[in-house]
């Protein structure tokens, strides 16, 4: 039973330094790159779009520290289908993306606008 209980701790301490050391990572970061294909976008990179939006909305109100600009890669092939065959995503999740950056289908189709500075990189990449 003891045993039981200590490996119920360890695993919670690995669960709380891994979100304490991608929570840091994802604040340092300019870009976040969130691929949102399969059946549902992964929970994981949905905490991280979420992160990233808070900290966005903290950065907007307060004119502290810089944006991050997030990109979701979306080349899973059912989001052009219609009827049983469409990808139903979030549209929560996807505001969230499109409220801080682009939707693309490809890293290939986003452009980055020369003489772009890391403080404004809303403006910076787009969609073709």
């Amino acid at each position: 039973m003891i045993q039981k209980k200590i490996t119920k701790v360890k695993r919670f301490n690995r669960a709380i330094a891994s979100y304490e050391k991608d929570t840091i990572a994802l604040l340092d970061s300019h870009i976040l790159i969130a691929s949102i294909d399969g059946v549902e976008v992964d929970s994981g990179v949905s905490c991280e779009i979420g992160i990233a939006c808070g900290w966005n909305e903290l950065v907007g109100r307060t004119g502290r520290g810089k944006p991050i600009y997030i990109i979701g890669l979306y080349t899973d092939m059912r989001q052009y289908g219609t009827g049983d065959g469409h990808m139903y995503r979030n549209l929560f999740t996807l505001g969230a993306v499109e409220q801080f950056g682009v939707i693309v289908a490809s890293l290939d189709d986003l452009t980055i606008r020369p003489g772009c500075r890391a403080e404004s990189p809303r403006w910076c990449a787009y969609s073709k």
